[in-house]
């Protein structure tokens, strides 16, 4: 059950990664922060399931890595690291890219207030956040079959 449900929000991840380069090109750049930490926060709960925890409901997988962190080798940390710090970076999208940002005095659509250097950050720690999770991924189904050959 764990590996389906996991392997559909990598899939989930993959997708909405594609969601994300699509409003780049089409110069939504709120749409595209916000597809693009909805791809990092499915990859990274990909992950979390596979490594038998719980993702986060409020949109904080990051803190449930960090967490994570100690029980895993010292490999892996290094990657999952790189994660959480890329998650940091995105998981504000998925509320600010939806709703109205106070800038100053006013009021603004994040249509307004997102540029593209914000999206392409955005983009690029998705697809690096969803990169590494795959990584992860492999190390650890290479890692649980040479148990299983012992």
């Amino acid at each position: 059950m764990v590996q389906a449900e996991h392997l559909a929000y990598l899939e989930s991840a993959r997708d909405q990664l594609k969601d994300a380069r699509r409003a780049f090109e089409d110069r939504s750049y709120a749409s595209c922060a916000f597809f693009a930490a909805q791809s990092a926060e499915n990859a990274t709960s990909s992950l979390i399931l596979a490594l038998g925890a719980t993702p986060s409901k409020k949109h904080r997988n990051s803190l449930v890595l960090a967490k994570l962190l100690a029980s895993l080798s010292e490999n892996q940390q290094e990657g999952v690291s790189g994660i959480v710090e890329r998650m940091r970076r995105l998981e504000m999208h998925v509320t600010r890219a939806r709703y109205p940002i106070r800038k100053g005095t006013q009021l603004l659509p994040p249509s307004k207030y997102y540029t593209e250097g914000m999206a392409r950050r955005a983009l690029d720690d998705a697809a690096a956040v969803l990169r590494l999770v795959e990584q992860a991924l492999k190390v650890r189904l290479a890692s649980a079959a040479l148990r299983q050959l012992r």
